[in-house]
């Protein structure tokens, strides 16, 4: 099953459906409600997966009810996993550095929104890493036209910024979804 966990197959699929976002922005929205601690059921999933695609019209078939159901999770299974195994879904090594940039900005706007809907207490500061990364994310966002107006953007900076946003999103999923020290129990000695 984790074939059907292809940034290509996903977003042709969400084409497919006259969705305006793509896996990329889809899986970012999910990373940042499961990074927030929202856990909805699956028709909560599925409606605001279809809010955010511009979908709201759309009936969707079963199949295509459950390839978005199984993108949330084969990410939040990969997000739990101890392995790091956890990637986002972006296009292939082979495609344009510009269609890249795009779609990890896209992924990182899709992130910000999760992340912003997803209930947090907005009357708690976040942590200072938690902080950085948000930040981090939203200017990755807004990079994408310093990348299509840079002709010495190599492949090694889309891998390191690649790399950085996986250890942000589990920087800001595990702090954010780490149990507190008051729910865990007293020892004694």
């Amino acid at each position: 099953m984790s074939l059907l966990y292809d940034y290509q197959l996903i977003t042709h699929q969400l084409v497919a459906m006259g969705a305006i976002s793509s896996a990329a922005e889809l899986q970012g929205l999910l990373c940042g409600q499961l990074a927030g601690g929202w856990e909805a059921d699956d028709a909560a999933w599925l409606d605001a997966a279809r809010g955010f695609m511009d979908l709201e019209h759309f009936d969707a078939t079963a199949e295509q009810q459950e390839l978005v159901l199984f993108l949330r999770d084969e990410t939040r299974s990969r997000l739990q996993r101890d392995d790091f195994g956890f990637a986002p879904l972006l296009p292939e090594d082979a495609c344009p550095l510009t269609d890249k940039a795009r779609e990890l900005g896209a992924w990182c706007r899709g992130f910000l929104h999760g992340f912003g809907s997803s209930g947090i207490d907005r009357d708690s500061p976040l942590g200072e890493e938690v902080t950085e990364v948000i930040r981090d994310f939203a200017r990755i966002s807004q990079a994408v036209s310093a990348v299509e107006d840079e002709e010495d953007e190599t492949e090694n900076d889309w891998y390191e910024l690649v790399e950085y946003l996986k250890a942000g999103v589990y920087t800001v999923y595990t702090e954010m979804n780490a149990p507190d020290a008051s729910d865990s129990p007293s020892t004694l000695h």
